[in-house]
Order: structure tokens, then sequence, then C-alpha cells
């Protein structure tokens, strides 16, 4: 009797240590990790519609130029649990008219032009998202080709100021650094960032500009 005990005593105790030995354990996770991972739970994806605002900051050949003006944006984007965000961005600008007084013959005569400037362009962005609290603070930088559009209208002269037409389109490349801070609404989200433009053309001049978007995870 004793014996029969001692084996059934023994093989609970096996069946249990295997059974102990099936459970999968869960492996620590670092600090910090996953917090946006919870934030953005419902998708990685992301797309964000923008309305902003932006100004020329520099002169162009001694010109006054501002293709930029009020600005309609969107935005596609991927972002990683690390916080990493990739995208991809269009932006176009409606642009402005300026008149102005410029001197031609090596300054012996003074002229009145009205230069009419507008721009878009198309880009990828690389950013990083960081939680600050219930909100996310976002840099990013964004590389692309800026198209810009201008006319100096109707004047006694076939060049100007190195254009070599009176109309036409001139491009290049820009880079588009930007800091911003999101207010996450469950899958919706409200983003106000500032940015500046760099041009590499030096037909297309620099700017400074704040965007409002309005985003959703897809």
């Amino acid at each position: 009797m004793w014996g029969y005990l001692l084996g059934a005593g023994v093989l609970l105790i096996t069946v249990n240590a295997g059974a102990a030995e099936a459970i999968p354990t869960e492996s620590p996770q670092k600090p910090g990790a996953g917090k946006l991972c919870a934030k953005n739970h419902q998708s990685p994806w992301g797309l964000t519609i923008g309305f902003g605002y932006a100004s020329a900051t520099s002169k162009v050949l001694g010109l006054k130029l501002n293709p930029y003006g009020s600005s309609l944006s969107i935005h596609g984007t991927y972002t990683w649990c690390s916080g990493f965000r990739l995208g991809l961005y269009g932006e176009g600008f409606l642009g402005s008219t300026i008149s102005q007084d410029i001197k031609v013959n090596n300054g012996a005569q003074k002229i009145e032009i009205r230069a009419r400037s507008r721009t878009g362009s198309l880009g990828t962005s690389f950013g990083y998202a960081q939680p600050l609290g219930s909100l996310a603070l976002h840099y990013q930088l964004g590389i692309g080709l800026t198209v810009m559009r201008y006319d100096f209208g109707d004047i006694p002269f076939e060049t100007l100021a190195s254009f070599e037409k009176l109309n036409g389109v001139v491009s290049g490349l820009h880079l588009r650094p930007s800091l911003g801070l999101e207010l996450p609404l469950n899958r919706f989200y409200l983003l106000t960032s500032i940015y500046s433009r760099i041009e590499s053309s030096s037909k297309i001049p620099a700017a400074f500009g704040g965007l409002l978007s309005f985003g959703a995870r897809l």
C-alpha cells in the first residue's frame, strides 16, 4: 500500500513540474518602452492635413519675392514603437504679389515691377516623437524638391536679375526642419508646428512658417 502511495506522489510531482515548464515567461520590458505603441495602438500609420502660413526671410538676387503665404499640406507617416517616424509630404502655397522699384541700366533708370510668385514642394520626412506627459513632442527633418513659378509682368526687358525669362519656373532642393507638439484625441490628433525652409536654389527664397494639422491613425 505504501508503495502505491509513493508511486502516486512521484507521478503527481512529475506532472506538475512538466506543466510549470510549459508556461511561457515574459521577458522584462525596458523602462519607457511601448509608451508610444500604447498611445498609438490603433495603427502605426498616420495621415495629416495641415493649414498654415509662411513668409520669405531673404531676398532673391536683390528682388523681393514671397512665393509662400497661405498653405495646404498633406503628410503620410509610419511610426515605430521607438518613436522614429518616416513619412512623405506634399505642400502647396498660394504665393503673393509684391510691388517694388528696382534700378536697371547700371542704376541709371528706376522702374516699378509687380513680382508674382507661388511655390509647391514634395519630400520625405525623418522624425522622432517623444512622449511629454499626455502630449508628444515631434522633431522632424524634411528633404525634398521645391518648384517655384514666377512672373515679373510686362517690363521693357527680356531678363531681370539673372532670371533668364520674365516668367517661368525654377526648381531646387530644400531642407525643412520643424518642431511640433501633438495632442492625441483617441484615433485622431492635433499637431501644431513651426518650421523653416532652406533652399538650394539662389532664385528661391528661404522661409519661416507655422502649421496647424489635423491627423488620424489609419
